[in-house]
């Protein structure tokens, strides 16, 4: 005789993770963790640079705006690191999200109209004579002389 009760199986939602397969219940992910995709069998901890106040987050949050790097390292954080954003200085950018370094050197790359020839260089402005390339990798400017 068929089983009268309804059954299938769904993955887990994001923020969630099903702990062993054929489970009939799913966990939060636990602050400090996120689970960003559905049917995660574990949660993974926030990235440098970023924290996880709430359970069942699906992101982690940045503890730098634009503009501004950690150099607080730590992976799982549950809240900001007090005081851990440093500006970037002039010359210097990063995403919406800010940067994650042990300095502006590392964190933050060339604004516009800035460039360097390598990551141990500091940003500078290129002169007038000459024109800042993306460069294609480690989306750096690097100045370029006018011919």
């Amino acid at each position: 005789m068929p089983n009268d009760g309804a059954s299938a199986c769904h993955p887990s939602p994001a923020g969630t993770y099903t702990f062993s397969q054929g489970a009939t219940l799913f966990a939060t992910c636990s602050a400090g963790t996120y689970s960003d995709v559905v049917g995660r069998s574990q949660c993974t901890s926030c990235e440098d640079g970023k924290y996880g106040p709430n359970i069942g987050l699906t992101s982690c949050l940045s503890t730098c705006t634009s503009g501004f790097y950690s150099a607080a390292a730590g992976t799982g954080l549950t809240s900001a690191p007090a005081n851990s954003c440093n500006a970037c200085g002039e010359g210097y950018s990063t995403g919406a999200d800010g940067g994650v370094g042990i300095d502006a050197k590392n964190a933050c790359v060339c604004d516009v109209r800035y460039g360097r020839l390598s990551k141990a260089d500091d940003c500078v402005q290129c002169l007038p004579t000459q024109y800042c390339v993306l460069a294609t990798s480690g989306a750096q400017w690097s100045p370029v002389e006018h011919r």
